[in-house]
């Protein structure tokens, strides 16, 4: 989807929301926040509207479609990949 920025702190937080023509509006923001083991929290808040209201995020969840199974999914892999070595961050 396509989406432009309206919050940026280096190392912290980035916040966006979907352009007016998207076909589910949605906000969010990602929070980072170092721990004091050296690890990094990494933090999702998301908001979005699905076409037809509860109905749609009914079917939506039927399909495995739901944005919060997505999200989770999507940190494991993040957390993995770093982890591993194959996603290497810089400054976090």
């Amino acid at each position: 989807w396509d989406a432009v920025i309206t919050d940026e702190r280096p190392n912290e937080t980035i916040s966006w929301r979907s352009l007016e023509d998207a076909q589910v509006p949605n906000e969010g923001t990602v929070r980072f926040s170092r721990r004091s083991d050296s690890s990094t929290e990494v933090i999702v808040s998301l908001t979005y509207h699905p076409p037809l209201g509860p109905v749609g995020a009914a079917v939506a969840r039927l399909f495995g479609e739901e944005p919060s199974k997505q999200i989770r999914d999507d940190l494991q892999n993040f957390k993995q990949a770093v982890e591993d070595g194959t996603l290497l961050l810089s400054t976090l």
